[in-house]
């Protein structure tokens, strides 16, 4: 029941016999306790870690070789042995494995994979209870990672990844194991992203005839529902062209597009989200559609801006269906 590997004791087993084996083992008293929980299940997976391993060590120790890698192409790796504290958000093999090859494809970019690796670094000991929502954590490259809390406090996020592991201590900060990278490094505001997009460019329009524009350049946080070209397409003719010229109508057609929160595609949940002009937002979930905004779908989630992020929709939202 209780192996031990390269002498450290590990154990596979449910909360209570974890807990009546840590009260009578001076040996695991001795050391800090990295927890994994698996939601499916009560069980836990527990790993008997030595005070004196700093964070270097114990990302070999995890066999999280593809991640090592990558931060020793970003010249970060050997400052993970010095004195800290950091905190590593580090995704393991599998994580890699299973990137789309496009994406795998720009890790063969020596310096978009520098960049990467040190994206994954913060300087600072953050662990995971003190995660707030929206937090912004700058990181040793220099953009954010950007935290979330959903559903009542049960699901983190950073960037919008599921924070689903526990936490690996060292001696010199704190190790994060996660599922996914840490692809996208957000460097332009929503009104940039928009801006520069050749699918947003009536959803531009309209930002830019409310006088929107300055608020989605703004420290945020923001959610932006953007319709694209061929979702106003569907409108009855000439209705673009009258909302445009309606500064009113418009301003409260654009702030009812707009949620003064990030909601990435894994934190929408079935209920209502209250927009930037009071009305609300129907978030509908089924087995077979997935998610729905209005009843619109989500066609692009989860294009992260420095302040937000975007969910582009087939369907353009109607402030007079808020429900």
């Amino acid at each position: 029941m209780v192996p031990i590997i390269n002498g450290l004791v590990i154990y596979f087993t449910d909360a209570a016999t974890f807990q009546s084996k840590y009260d009578a083992s001076a040996k695991l008293k001795s050391t800090k306790l990295a927890v994994t929980r698996f939601k499916s299940t009560s069980w836990a997976f527990m790993d008997a870690i030595p005070l004196w391993l700093d964070m270097a060590t114990i990302l070999r120790f995890l066999g999280d070789y593809r991640f090592v890698g990558l931060l020793k192409d970003a010249d970060v790796y050997t400052n993970l042995s010095m004195a800290g504290p950091f905190s590593v958000f580090a995704p393991n093999n599998m994580a890699f494995i299973l990137l789309p090859l496009p994406e795998q494809k720009l890790l063969y970019n020596k310096t978009y994979a520098e960049m990467l690796g040190k994206y994954h670094v913060v300087d600072g000991l953050y662990r995971y209870v003190s995660f707030g929502n929206d937090l912004l954590v700058p990181t040793v490259l220099g953009p954010n990672l950007r935290f979330n809390i959903y559903r009542s406090g049960s699901l983190r996020t950073v960037n919008g990844k599921p924070l689903v592991y526990g936490e690996f201590e060292a001696n010199n900060g704190i190790v994060h194991q996660m599922n996914d990278i840490l692809m996208d490094i957000p460097t332009r505001t929503i009104k940039e992203i928009v801006g520069n997009s050749s699918t947003l460019t009536m959803l531009y329009q309209a930002l830019n005839n409310s006088d929107m524009l300055k608020l989605l350049d703004g420290p945020g946080p923001f959610t932006l529902f953007a319709p694209t070209d061929a979702a106003f397409a569907k409108l009855p003719p000439g209705s673009v062209d009258s909302l445009l010229l309606n500064t009113t109508a418009l301003t409260d057609f654009v702030q009812y597009h707009i949620v003064s929160s990030t909601y990435f595609h894994i934190g929408l949940e079935a209920g209502k989200l209250t927009a930037l002009n009071g009305g609300y937002i129907e978030v509908e979930e089924n087995v077979l559609t997935g998610l729905t905004i209005n009843g619109a779908n989500i066609t692009s989630a989860d294009v992260l801006a420095t302040n937000g992020v975007i969910q582009e929709l087939d369907g353009v939202l109607d402030p007079a269906s808020s429900p």
